[in-house]
């Protein structure tokens, strides 16, 4: 029997054979396992891994430096210095955030990050930092002695190698278990199968919805023969007329008696949302980041959406940029430590935080309370310098305080209404008489 809307005949028998095809003992495949892979098929393909790293990266960029002078084991902050010019403006292509998001990020995405320093190889400014750069770590090449110290970095652009010298590199990395690899393990290493299931899923989404429903086997009661151009022509033919989104709805007319035999499922069977879901949350869990952030709607309140944002700055954010801090003091503050002939550290201020707000008006609250603490300490808990004036490192005590024990006397004469003068000869006069004052 002819089939309506096309000039082919065909045998259902024949059809169905042809139609359904075998599964075979697959070998999965897994999202490749180097740093270009963790870039394209993870940052660059997959929605959830930009959405996290992105989040990090512009927090963290909104860094405030501040330097502190180390006299005599107490920081005492300095407001302007080249240090501080140069975390600010560290080459002329990019500006403090740039600088943070691209440092950050390669780390985050590879496991590892080069900064690059320039420093005139004479005058005044010899071997002191004037420029700071990120080098891609797809691009570089480490020699490592023995120890696994560097000793050697090579950077290969195109078939051009260039080396440079291993005090001229900052290197961080995340530590790595694998004691065959030297380099820093990334966190989408050990998380290549999630990433992987969260791709084909959204592959698969996206198959479904330009198909628009579940494949089957088409069939009409007749015992004609069809030939495999035939089919292959059948399939054409209906995939122009009822395939894609554009054919949403329509109904097949047809003059015979057709069968249809479903082989596939729907996205709501396949559950491929719900996978998307969980694959959303375990890419979070590898950055220790709530998704909640990333519009997690089962559990996407005000307080939930609150307590992570006050979560994703503590426990993420800060501590990632206080190891970048580490690495800065290591490695770059020594070059102006030894120009200057002082002791210097570099910190990040925690305080341009919006969302930790609460937790500073909590810390300020207690430390008001906290009269046993001088001014100068009370600065310090709140991350800030000491200040070089009168009365900031005294202590001072409420009046009301009594101690235990006090002299019955002695209270009177705090208690009365004296002129200074006669509250002088009071206290010398108790004295005499072997009261503690």
């Amino acid at each position: 029997m002819k089939i309506p809307f096309t000039n082919i005949h065909l045998k259902a028998e024949r059809l169905q054979r042809v139609q359904v095809s075998t599964v075979n003992d697959a070998v999965i495949s897994y999202m490749g396992g180097d740093q270009k892979a963790y870039i394209k098929q993870g940052y660059k393909k997959n929605s959830n891994v930009y959405s996290v790293i992105n989040w990090i990266v512009k927090k963290a960029a909104m860094t405030h430096w501040q330097l502190f002078e180390i006299v005599d084991g107490e920081k005492q902050i300095v407001y302007k210095h080249p240090l501080l010019d140069l975390m600010n403006r560290p080459n002329p292509t990019q500006g403090k955030a740039e600088f943070i998001e691209s440092m950050l990020g390669f780390k985050l995405l590879c496991g590892e990050s080069f900064v690059y320093q320039i420093s005139p190889d004479n005058g005044v400014n010899m071997g002191v930092p004037q420029e700071l750069w990120t080098i891609a770590p797809p691009l570089m090449s480490v020699g490592f002695d023995a120890f696994g110290i560097p000793k050697k970095y090579e950077v290969q652009a195109g078939s051009r190698k260039t080396e440079i010298p291993a005090d001229k590199v900052i290197y961080m990395k995340y530590w790595n278990p694998d004691s065959n690899s030297k380099r820093g393990m990334s966190p989408i290493e050990a998380g290549r199968r999630v990433i992987t299931q969260s791709n084909d899923s959204y592959t698969a989404s996206m198959k479904l919805l330009q198909n628009l429903g579940a494949q089957g086997i088409l069939s009409v009661d007749d015992d004609v023969e069809m030939t495999q151009e035939q089919i292959d022509a059948l399939e054409t033919k209906y995939a122009q007329k009822y395939g894609g989104p554009e054919n949403y709805g329509r109904i097949i007319v047809s003059g015979a008696k057709m069968g249809w035999t479903q082989i596939g499922l729907p996205a709501t069977d396949l559950e491929l949302i719900e996978s998307q879901k969980m694959s959303l949350r375990d890419i979070c869990n590898l950055y220790n980041l709530s998704s909640q952030l990333f519009n997690d709607s089962d559990n996407k309140t005000y307080s939930n959406m609150k307590e992570a944002k006050r979560s994703g700055i503590s426990d993420v954010v800060i501590p990632e940029m206080e190891l970048i801090a580490d690495e800065f003091n290591r490695w770059l503050v020594p070059h102006f430590e030894k120009q200057d002939g002082k002791e210097y550290m570099l910190e990040m201020d925690k305080g341009i935080f919006t969302e930790l707000k609460e937790d500073e008006q909590m810390l300020a609250t207690i430390l008001t309370n906290s009269w046993w603490l001088t001014p100068n300490e009370k600065r310090q808990r709140m991350g800030l310098g000491k200040l070089d004036i009168d009365g900031m490192d005294d202590i001072f005590a409420p009046t009301s305080i009594i101690p235990i024990g006090f002299d019955a006397t002695l209270e009177k004469a705090y208690s009365t209404s004296y002129t200074p003068k006669e509250l002088k000869e009071t206290l010398k006069q108790l004295k005499l008489n072997g009261s503690q004052s």
